[in-house]
């Protein structure tokens, strides 16, 4: 997780002081899940925004989702069996790190390259006495 972080906030600021771009993240909302984790207890908080389940469940238009007749017939379609929910966020989570590592190992391996060229570039410059 802080791996992660540093890699996100490393490409940002990159992105930021050499090219000159504002680096912004995604803007709510969204639907997400909160899991906190103690010694003597789980605190699990879901939140699903009715653009996303309206998008997922084909309900048009997501206000119809507020109505509790229309909400109620699309809970089945929701709800993850008790029985499956340790390995769907199991296959969930490790979606996200793969399709992560699709995007973050090859930009930091050209972000990699880049510094080590120009590095190579500053160090034939200034120490032989330019091109």
């Amino acid at each position: 997780m802080i791996a992660r972080r540093l890699v996100l906030v490393s490409l940002a600021t990159f992105g930021w002081l050499v090219c000159g771009v504002t680096v912004a993240a995604h803007p709510v909302p969204f639907s997400y899940m909160d899991v906190r984790l103690a010694p003597t207890a789980r605190d699990i908080t879901i939140v699903l925004h009715s653009y996303d389940v309206a998008h997922d469940l084909e309900v048009a238009p997501m206000e119809r989702l507020l109505n509790p007749e229309v909400a109620r017939a699309q809970m089945a379609a929701v709800a993850v069996p008790v029985h499956a929910l340790g390995w769907s966020l199991f296959s969930f989570n490790l979606g996200v790190e793969a399709g992560q590592l699709v995007i973050v190992v090859p930009v930091a391996g050209s972000v990699t390259v880049i510094l080590a060229g120009s590095y190579g570039f500053i160090q034939r410059i200034v120490y032989t006495g330019g091109l």
